[in-house]
């Protein structure tokens, strides 16, 4: 298959034939996976700038499925999509994006008629800073599902604490890069230098550590021992 924003359009392997199979208005329509088996279509819809809804639809060989044939999996009223099957074909995982959070939640499907049996679930939400899925692209974090396990990139974020002393002046954009850090250390490398380091820096390394979304704080053994 192959998308053309609007429509989905499969083509035969052996007659190198093709049709459209799915249509949804104005809407984009992204994601599609087919079943193992063929028979079944999951993808995504996108209905507004800030919400997705996944559908499940049958696959017809050679016509169109009509719009009274689709499943919705979602209700369209959160950003979930990038759809995927499970090898047994009764469970479809995506990603979803929740309170400024992405993990990937799931929902269980009846086997024969593939309509949703009960609620979507959370199998897993990333709400960590230091790791987490959120990149522009949510393609590139959707996950790959086995039988027995999924795979799926992280980002893993880090930032560094750089203890200079504020100029007087407001920087430019080209100054601020090119501003190096002081180094804390004394000569001998295994303490900080008294004439640099103050007990001003050391409450500045322990409030960054205090907050709730900073997972740990690196620092040198040195800064370490003088904290």
């Amino acid at each position: 298959y192959y998308a053309q924003e609007t429509f989905l359009t499969a083509v035969s392997t052996d007659t190198r034939e093709e049709f459209r199979f799915a249509t949804h208005g104005s809407s984009r329509l992204l994601s599609p996976h087919f079943s193992r088996d063929g028979r079944w279509v999951v993808l995504h819809v996108r209905n507004s700038e800030m919400t997705r809804q996944v559908f499940v639809l049958p696959f017809h060989e050679g016509r169109e499925t009509p719009r009274s044939e689709w499943i919705a999996v979602t209700d369209g009223k959160q950003l979930d999509r990038d759809p995927k099957w499970s090898p047994d074909g009764n469970l479809v995982y995506f990603l979803a994006d929740r309170e400024g959070a992405r993990g990937i939640h799931a929902q269980k499907l009846d086997p024969a008629t593939k309509h949703p049996v009960g609620q979507p679930f959370e199998v897993m939400m990333l709400r960590g800073t230091q790791r987490n899925m959120m990149f522009p692209n949510s393609g590139q974090s959707s996950p790959a599902v086995a039988r027995d396990k999924l795979v799926f990139p992280l980002r893993e974020a880090q930032g560094n604490i750089w203890l200079t002393q504020m100029p007087d002046q407001r920087l430019s954009r080209r100054e601020r890069e090119d501003l190096s850090a002081t180094s804390m250390l004394a000569a001998d490398r295994v303490s900080v230098d008294p004439k640099v380091w103050t007990e001003a820096h050391g409450r500045l390394i322990l409030r960054a550590a205090s907050y709730s979304q900073v997972e740990r704080v690196l620092v040198h053994p040195a800064i370490k021992k003088a904290l």
